[in-house]
């Protein structure tokens, strides 16, 4: 019975993440080929991945309390970093995260 409800609750946990489209950045100096940028957000726990070319970049947690925050990581020596906010529009309300990338701005998510 605990393995039942405790599956239930890793389902349920698991289905309210959302997958934001990926982005590509390439820096003013970076040399080689285009970062592809990614990202999901679980707004039930609150949880922000920021993915660079399919690897974690970011894995953090915004405040329960609030409308956003940031989330800090790395990625290939470089600070990735995911300034998250919640906007609401008339009918519906979406998470949205300015990533940047040594303090260039690199993409914006929308989960």
């Amino acid at each position: 019975m605990r393995l039942l409800a405790a599956s239930s609750i890793a389902i349920l946990l698991a289905g309210c993440a959302t997958t934001a489209p990926s982005q590509m950045y390439r820096g003013a100096d970076h040399k080689g080929s285009a970062w592809e940028i990614a990202g999901e957000y679980n707004d039930f726990s609150k949880n922000v991945i920021i993915k660079v070319n399919g690897q974690n970049a970011i894995d953090g947690n915004l405040p329960v309390f609030g409308s956003g925050g940031e989330v800090y990581g790395t990625y290939a020596g470089k600070n990735v970093t995911a300034n998250c906010s919640r906007v609401t529009k008339m009918f519906s309300s979406y998470m949205q995260c300015m990533v940047f990338v040594a303090n260039e701005r690199a993409a914006t998510l929308q989960f």
